[in-house]
């Protein structure tokens, strides 16, 4: 885990370009919420910038490895720390900024538009900002040989191997996107802007392009790209386009089935539009491609590989039931509520389920790892 974390902190051109805009918005009349603050780079940040408040907020175990390295270098008295989700916290008075980069390369992941939304209304002033604060969604068709021919490995044998067929595996590979930090070969025709999202006012993050456009140099589609360019300042931006050097970001690929020939000058039709669940807030995507020779469309609702009757089973009218995992769950979770120790728990857990707890040791063991998101 931590290499993750020191593999983003050693991304420069990316922390660099919101240094930058820390020095330049925070001050000592500005207070700051940092979200999703991992090491608490940008808390530290603002700290150097004097700002008059700091708070910093993490949700997981690397909560503590940034709280230590704060102690260290002298800035845990100037930063308050949160080892929560933000929709869990409660600030002293809402604060004139937020700084946010949990973004996947398109922007948005499940939940993400929640915490959005909760972080503006109840701890951002109403004339605050966040760092960054506007987010311009971009995407453009894309030649990517290697990786579509990474996807498509069996296409020389007709999704046949060792005598059997596998074409429904293909179609489902097909049907999702792909994070990736590989260069593109070429972008085969202008960046299309998909929105322009103000994250201090707009409450729509989702997208519905359908349109015509002109190819800009030969070669063959193989997907969309998608990635997103941000303002920190009016003066101050960042891209991770793939035109620009590597980042962590990255960008989003969504891989045609079957790859199209165009010509320069030609026009194709794209549609390329985002969902979300009103209630689970998952997120799917639909990409569709015509020109003179070809019309294919995926989607990432093909690409779900749950029964019609699980989809069924998981709707609004159903009624849920625990499996046994949620009835150890809420054996537990009872059990604390009722102030009992972590020892007694444990041997209460073996004789109310001896098939999937043999001794204390292996309940405790359990128990400490799954509800550790739940103790203060």
């Amino acid at each position: 885990m931590i290499k993750n974390f020191r593999d983003l902190l050693n991304d420069s051109r990316r922390i660099t370009a919101f240094q930058k805009a820390i020095d330049e918005l925070v001050g000592p009349d500005t207070s700051v919420l940092e979200i999703g603050s991992a090491l608490g780079t940008y808390s530290f940040f603002a700290a150097q910038a004097k700002a008059k408040a700091v708070h910093a907020v993490e949700m997981g175990d690397i909560y503590y490895a940034g709280a230590e390295i704060a102690k260290q270098n002298g800035f845990f008295n100037k930063i308050k720390f949160y080892h929560k989700h933000s929709k869990d916290i409660q600030l002293p008075e809402k604060v004139d900024l937020i700084i946010m980069e949990d973004y996947s390369p398109m922007f948005l992941y499940n939940g993400l538009s929640d915490t959005l939304h909760d972080a503006r209304t109840r701890l951002l002033k109403p004339e605050g900002k966040f760092i960054p604060n506007i987010i311009i969604m971009k995407f453009a068709p894309v030649q990517y040989k290697q990786f579509h021919d990474d996807l498509d490995i069996w296409k020389n044998q007709n999704e046949i191997v060792y005598d059997i067929n596998w074409e429904h595996t293909t179609e489902l590979v097909f049907n999702q996107p792909y994070y990736v930090t590989t260069p593109v070969d070429s972008i085969l025709s202008d960046e299309i802007q998909l929105s322009l999202i103000d994250l201090s006012n707009d409450s729509n993050f989702h997208f519905n392009f359908s349109n015509n456009l002109t190819i800009t140099r030969p070669g063959t589609i193989h997907g969309l790209a998608g990635w997103w360019d941000c303002r920190f300042t009016p003066t101050q931006s960042f891209s991770n386009s793939p035109l620009e050097p590597i980042n962590t970001w990255g960008q989003m690929f969504f891989p045609f089935r079957y790859p199209v020939k165009v010509k320069k000058g030609e026009k194709v039709f794209i549609h390329f539009q985002s969902f979300e669940s009103k209630y689970s807030k998952t997120l799917d995507y639909l990409w569709k491609i015509e020109n003179s020779s070809i019309s294919q469309e995926q989607n990432t609702f093909k690409a779900n590989i749950l029964p019609i009757s699980q989809l069924i089973k998981n709707n609004l009218e159903s009624n849920p039931a625990l499996n046994k995992r949620g009835r150890i769950l809420r054996s537990v979770l009872n059990k604390m509520n009722n102030g009992d120790s972590w020892a007694k728990i444990a041997k209460s857990m073996t004789s109310e389920f001896p098939e999937r707890f043999s001794t204390t040791d292996n309940a405790l063991a359990y128990i400490s790892r799954i509800i550790k998101s739940f103790i203060e």
